[in-house]
This record gives structure tokens, C-alpha cells and sequence, in this order.
């Protein structure tokens, strides 16, 4: 299996192609994140794809630091934190 390295460094350089795998791979866990923490399937799918829209904006700031499921979990953590905070 290829790292996710290789599919990041490609996807900071443009590729579709490449964000599109780490999607697949890392989509069921920040699913079951947002699932976790939202409750209900709608608000965990939609901020899922927010998720991925975030990161996708944003995958030039990964510096490595941690693991890039570890950096995209605490994206759809703190935007669950976010639609809660509206909701209430």
C-alpha cells in the first residue's frame, strides 16, 4: 500500500486524483467521528464533506507534525464542535 505521503505531497501539488484517495481512505473514520459526536446521520455526513472541503483548502498548511488522519479528525472535530454550538 502507498503512504499517504505520497498521495499528500501530490495532492499540496494539485492532483485531484491523489485528495481523491485520501478520501477514500480516511472518509469511514470521520464519518464515525462526526456520527460520534452529532448523533444523527445527516449533520455527520454533511459535516464529513465539510470536512473534506476544509482540508482540501487548506492540505498546503499539513506540515507532518502528525499523521494526516490525526490533522483531519481534529478538523471534523472542531467543525462538529462549531454546528453544535450553533444549534444550541
Amino acid at each position: 500500500m502507498i503512504p499517504d505521503d505520497v498521495y499528500i505531497q501530490k495532492a499540496i501539488e494539485g492532483s485531484d486524483e491523489a485528495f481523491d484517495e485520501l478520501i477514500k481512505r480516511h472518509h469511514p473514520k470521520i464519518y464515525e467521528i462526526a456520527h460520534r459526536m452529532l448523533g444523527n446521520q445527516r449533520d455527520a455526513e454533511r459535516i464529513t464533506h465539510a470536512s473534506f472541503l476544509a482540508a482540501r483548502k487548506h492540505i498546503k498548511d499539513f506540515q507532518g507534525r502528525t499523521a494526516f488522519g490525526t490533522w483531519l479528525s481534529r478538523i471534523a472535530k472542531n467543525l462538529c464542535l462549531q454546528h453544535q454550538q450553533t444549534k444550541a
